[in-house]
């Protein structure tokens, strides 16, 4: 019997693209803000940084996710959620945390937060299915 979650999968395929949008959306913003705004170069390096470091983290968070939920691996499943807190923390850092906010990076950050919530919350189901079938 097939216990991977429909729905997780659909929200990490949306997920994906969004995020896809997400970090391009960061991209152009933190160039917009560094020719425009008064931006110290250790700030802009560090911003930069942990760009790079979250767009990591939230492709091996996904791929374990999509991996495990397709293949019904809940050691995958659990990697992803592990790697939630991580990419969690970054994505608050850049809508709370950085040093100039834009309203935009608000909505684009607050929806980012919101779909990787219920990713989590369908990630727990999904282990839940996956444990109730090895008995």
């Amino acid at each position: 019997m097939v216990k991977s979650s429909l729905p997780y999968q659909c929200f990490l395929q949306f997920g994906s693209y969004y995020f896809l949008m997400y970090i391009t959306g960061e991209i152009i913003l933190l160039t917009y803000k560094s020719t425009i705004l008064p931006y110290p170069d250790r700030n802009m390096a560090a911003e930069s940084l942990m760009l790079i470091s979250f767009c990591l983290v939230e492709c091996i968070r996904l791929y374990s996710a999509h991996k495990g939920n397709l293949t019904e691996n809940s050691g995958s499943v659990i990697i992803s959620l592990v790697m939630c807190i991580p990419s969690t923390l970054a994505a608050l850092f850049f809508l709370l945390w950085q040093t100039y906010i834009l309203r935009i990076e608000i909505v684009l950050g607050s929806v980012f937060l919101f779909l990787e919530g219920v990713q989590i919350l369908l990630a727990f189901l999904c282990l839940l299915a996956f444990s109730k079938s090895a008995y």
